[in-house]
């Protein structure tokens, strides 16, 4: 692609909009180098209001240096953050990572989730917990 909009046109979002799988994104952007970072902010946003978690975005520049940028929603202090990452460089004849989406959720740093749920007594139950009063569920 070679912007967010030529992203966008694909239409990807609406064809998976009602899909519930585990989803990896990897990305080709070839722009020049004085927009990679307004555009990778750009798609990681929009990445992260499709719920797409593993996305990645592989650029080159005018040297022919080839780098994957990611994003990581949940960082100490920065809660649901799109800013590029820079996870991968090409280098000889390999990447430097073996690992090309690295895991994301493995700590949440104290972020604020939202969930939604169904009153469905025994599993969830709708109303404040023993155990967790601040919260408005129980259940198994």
């Amino acid at each position: 692609i070679d912007s967010l909009r030529s992203l966008e046109e694909t239409n990807i979002a609406e064809f998976n909009r009602l899909n519930d799988s585990l989803e990896y994104y990897f990305i080709f952007l070839q722009i020049t180098e004085d927009r990679f970072d307004s555009e990778m902010r750009k798609i990681f946003q929009y990445c992260f209001n499709n719920y797409w978690l593993h996305c990645n975005i592989m650029i080159q520049d005018s040297q022919g240096e080839v780098y994957i940028y990611t994003y990581f929603p949940f960082e100490d202090k920065q809660c649901f953050q799109t800013n590029p990452v820079l996870i991968n460089h090409f280098v000889g004849d390999r990447f430097v990572n073996t690992k090309m989406f690295p895991k994301k959720l493995k700590n949440l740093h104290l972020c604020p989730l939202k969930l939604t749920t169904w009153d469905v007594p025994p599993f969830v139950i709708n109303r404040p917990s023993f155990r967790l009063p601040n919260q408005q569920m129980s259940g198994y």
